[in-house]
């Protein structure tokens, strides 16, 4: 019925106390459950003993501690169910929190794919390979620069395809997908260059190298041409710079090195002799390699007929140019024009430069002015210091007839004759002349001035005084014999000779640090202090004259380090 509470039916379990309760897996203590069989004869026995209020109250009592344990037990269950509740909150935080982190790894990871092909891409980008050319000793071959700037634009497409082909046979997969990129830089001082190859006849004139090299740039829009100009090591310092620049860079797949004709550069090659770097560097050959580049483990290759295979001889221009105490002429012996006059039977030339032209009778160029050119000698006064001496700029030189021309003349006294010949004036040297087997030059080729003695300026400018003839006492082949204004005939000793080496040194030689003359006398390399300091004006002449100084530029800074002996 509507509201009718059924009541509840017992099992008559029983619980003992949480004391006396069986524990549980988790270490709780739960009541012990008696059987329905026990709880009912308990309650039976209750029934059949005692007055009927007795029996009540002690039913009730079962039935109490019944409740107390039937509440203990859900205390229990319900404390164990608190405590998996927790536990399994904190499992299902650190699985999201695992799951959370397992997602960010794996974005991360897809991220970092991309970006590494990313990167693969760029680093594949664009690979090429880099020439670099020391032009002052990697020179082209002379059927190119006589072309101009049509023959620079053959040459810088030759030597493109050239190493295009070379490089795409070394490294099958630099070229994926597209052209093979070669930049290429070649250094070199053109005025020193262009000079050089006129003299040697490989070109007409100066502006074929010019013209030569500016068609060589604009050939290709990734080769260039710097002119380093005039001084010691300029193209070797940037060409090294760029070596070490690109010897590390990943799209630089292989730098190819044009240096045979230089030792210089074995150091820094030398330095670089390992595993992963031999193999992305190549030595480019023109003439044939120097001794300490041979032995270096990387590869070498020649282009053919693109470069020239010897060094240039440098034939000396007979440009006038006064050095001091070079003996005057009291009358220029020259011939009508046209006239030749040959050398003496049985001369022979101290240089491997022999046959050289004959002009108006003279076989240099030294007979073709006067002593007016020497104004300190022409007034009877010379110079009272070192300083003075290479401080004195030369003045231009000037032609002087004060006879009339002679029909015939005598051109040059050879040296093994001089001691058994009787000059005008009966001169003869009076001291043993011995010149070297070869000149001694540095890395670069220049020559280097042996040091003779100490400068002792009292002595220096007692030999000025005396106005002997250099060339006749330190070469013994006074060309101007008779018409000689400097004394032939006397006897200097040996620290006197020393000191007219010295002094004859104060004249910068015309041909420069290229000359090959085993006989030359004059200075290839300034003998001026060097300045602490350095005008602007001063030109690159570092000596303490500055821009003053009669010896050029290119004469300054020299290496006077020899590595080398020339044999003329």
């Amino acid at each position: 019925m509507p509201g009718h509470i059924e009541p509840v039916a017992y099992d008559m379990v029983a619980f003992s106390s949480t004391r006396n309760g069986a524990s549980s897996g988790d270490g709780t203590h739960l009541a012990t459950r008696e059987s329905p069989a026990t709880t009912y004869s308990a309650l039976q026995g209750v029934q059949s003993s005692g007055p009927p209020s007795l029996r009540l109250w002690q039913r009730y009592d079962v039935l109490k501690r019944n409740d107390a344990e039937k509440n203990t037990l859900i205390e229990e269950l319900i404390y164990h169910y608190q405590s998996l509740q927790e536990k399994y909150e904190k499992q299902t935080d650190d699985h999201d929190r695992e799951r959370e982190a397992n997602r960010t790894l794996q974005k991360r990871e897809k991220d970092r794919e991309l970006e590494n092909r990313h990167l693969h891409s760029l680093m594949n980008r664009d690979p090429f390979a880099l020439v670099l050319l020391d032009g002052d000793g990697m020179i082209f071959h002379e059927r190119f620069m006589r072309e101009g700037e049509d023959g620079g634009r053959k040459a810088a497409n030759e030597l493109h395809n050239q190493i295009a082909e070379y490089v795409s046979e070394t490294l099958p997969n630099f070229s994926t997908g597209g052209e093979a990129r070669i930049v290429c830089r070649l250094y070199a001082n053109l005025s020193g260059l262009a000079e050089t190859c006129r003299r040697a006849g490989l070109i007409a004139t100066t502006q074929d190298l010019e013209e030569f090299m500016k068609g060589f740039t604009r050939a290709k829009t990734l080769f260039d041409f710097v002119d380093v100009g005039s001084g010691k090591d300029r193209a070797d310092g940037k060409i090294i710079e760029h070596f070490k620049l690109n010897l590390y860079d990943y799209h630089c797949r292989q730098i190819i090195l044009g240096c045979s004709h230089d030792n210089g550069y074995a150091r820094t090659l030398e330095e670089i002799v390992q595993a992963d770097l031999i193999k992305r560097i190549t030595l480019l050959e023109g003439v044939p390699f120097e001794r300490e580049l041979v032995v270096l483990p990387f590869r070498k290759h020649k282009i053919m007929n693109l470069f020239r295979e010897t060094k240039i001889l440098s034939v000396p221009d007979f440009t006038p140019r006064a050095p001091v105490f070079t003996p005057g002429i009291r009358a220029a012996v020259m011939h009508p024009p046209g006239f030749i006059t040959a050398s003496p039977p049985g001369y022979r030339s101290s240089s491997a430069l022999a046959m050289r032209p004959v002009e108006n009778g003279y076989p240099f160029a030294a007979p073709r002015f006067s002593s007016q050119e020497f104004p300190s000698l022409a007034e009877n006064k010379a110079p009272t210091s070192f300083a003075e001496a290479v401080k004195a700029p030369t003045p231009p030189p000037t032609l002087s007839f004060p006879i009339p021309l002679k029909a015939t003349a005598t051109v040059f006294t050879p040296k093994s004759n001089i001691s058994r010949a009787s000059s005008a004036d009966g001169g003869k040297p009076f001291w043993p002349i011995d010149f070297p087997e070869d000149i001694p030059r540095n890395r670069k080729g220049q020559r280097i001035d042996v040091p003779v003695v100490p400068y002792d300026k009292d002595l220096v400018n007692k030999i000025k005084a005396l106005k002997l003839c250099n060339i006749w006492f330190l070469r013994g082949d006074c060309p101007y014999y008779a018409d000689c204004t400097h004394q032939h005939q006397y006897e200097p000793s040996r620290s006197e000779m020393d000191a007219l080496r010295i002094c004859a040194r104060m004249a910068p030689c015309q041909w420069g640090s290229l000359c090959d003359e085993m006989k030359c006398i004059y200075g290839h390399v300034c003998p001026a202090p060097k300045a602490k300091s350095h005008a602007d004006g001063s030109h690159g002449k570092t000596c303490i004259f500055g821009s003053e100084c009669r010896f050029g530029p290119e004469m300054h800074d020299i290496d006077k380090n020899i590595v080398r002996f020339m044999t003329v």
